[in-house]
């Protein structure tokens, strides 16, 4: 198994990854912002049939997937050096569910995902603001996700992205702390660092879920904790 995370993220968090799989430093130049520049949530979308990537991905990353036999498909557009188009592949697809702003969603995502239910959000660094736990529960730092997801049926706990850190901005948010694997949850921080800390502990526990801290200290935004298999 692969995980990638942000190149900068603490030796700690990493070393304590690699009881898990193999770490993938990830890391970009001259394709967008320096904040998110080593963010993996940003070039690859995880579906539900497989793994589409931005074609402007750095090669290196693509050929790491398939040197461990991990299919993936190229998206229509190149990520770009702003918000929105920086945004194209920051999607959630999850228990049925697309949930993203489908005005700047590639078209590889939608024709992979096909006539599936969309949740049409204003925030399109969505999967940077959600981390879903399955069995329709999620995580989010985004009110109007919040909101879009309570109106559609489904159970959500809202953080606030405040005292999430990234470095060059003023916060990070906190589904770009995180990633699940099955049921483990792994948060790169302490949970007793950020406010709301104790009710995620408790809203992973009741979904059923292992929580698992990656390091100590400030709860950081590292473009997600993605997992490839």
């Amino acid at each position: 198994m692969l995980i990638m995370i942000d190149a900068r993220a603490d030796d700690a968090a990493k070393e304590t990854l690699r009881s898990y799989g193999k770490v993938v430093e990830f890391m970009t130049k001259g394709i967008v912002y320096p904040a998110i520049a080593g963010h993996p949530d940003i070039f690859f979308c995880q579906t539900e049939n497989g793994v589409i990537a931005a074609p402007n991905t750095p090669k290196y990353y693509l050929k790491t997937l398939e040197n461990e036999g991990i299919v993936y498909q190229a998206g229509y557009r190149d990520v770009g050096a702003e918000y929105p188009w920086t945004a194209l592949y920051n999607c959630v697809i999850s228990g049925g569910i697309l949930v993203h702003r489908t005005d700047i969603t590639d078209r590889a995502i939608l024709d992979n995902w096909g006539s599936g239910k969309t949740i049409n959000v204003q925030q399109g660094y969505t999967r940077c603001n959600l981390l879903p736990l399955g069995g329709g529960r999620f995580i989010t730092s985004d009110r109007g996700i919040e909101e879009k997801l309570n109106l559609s049926g489904f159970n959500v706990l809202y953080i606030t992205p405040v005292g999430v850190a990234l470095d060059g901005v003023p916060h990070g948010f906190i589904g770009g702390a995180m990633g699940r694997h099955g049921n483990r949850v792994f948060i790169s921080g302490s949970l007793g660092n950020i406010a709301g800390g104790d009710d995620i502990t408790s809203y992973i526990r009741n979904a059923g879920c292992e929580l698992i801290e990656i390091t100590t200290g400030t709860i950081k935004d590292v473009g997600g904790i993605l997992f490839f298999e």
